[in-house]
């Protein structure tokens, strides 16, 4: 099998925690939800990318979870779409409770499993490996 051969991208800057702000949320089932975030200084990212969300309680207890990037690299604002896991710890605070207008940590884009930069290529394989991921 043939493959499009695409380089690698440049190294990025240290991911640092940036302060996200829910502009909407969209019930895509009873149990997913998309969080629509505002991001202030995001770089921009390409399909395939994730970023980790970080919760932390009022005693300093600290839970993190990477997700999917949901939206497209061309929109203006960064979506992550959530399922709810009912034993876990972080994805029912975010489907249940997270609402408009309330803050959470993420850190991102990471990831460099992706391709598709070349248009001379005439051919791509493609496949999938993760948990939850969203096209």
């Amino acid at each position: 099998m043939n493959c499009a051969q695409v380089p690698a991208p440049a190294r990025a800057a240290t991911i640092t925690w940036r302060l996200a702000t829910v502009a909407g949320v969209v019930t895509e089932t009873p149990r997913a939800r998309t969080l629509i975030l505002d991001v202030p200084g995001w770089p921009g990212h390409r399909a395939g990318q994730h970023v980790d969300v970080r919760l932390t309680a009022e005693d300093g207890y600290q839970a993190q979870r990477s997700y999917s990037i949901a939206s497209a690299p061309q929109d203006g604002q960064l979506a992550l779409t959530v399922e709810r896991l009912d034993d876990g710890e972080v994805s029912p605070y975010l489907t249940d409770v997270l609402s408009v207008g309330d803050r959470l940590e993420l850190r991102g884009p990471i990831g460099g499993y992706f391709f598709g930069t070349s248009r001379s290529a005439d051919r791509y394989c493609s496949w999938r490996v993760a948990r939850g991921s969203c096209p």
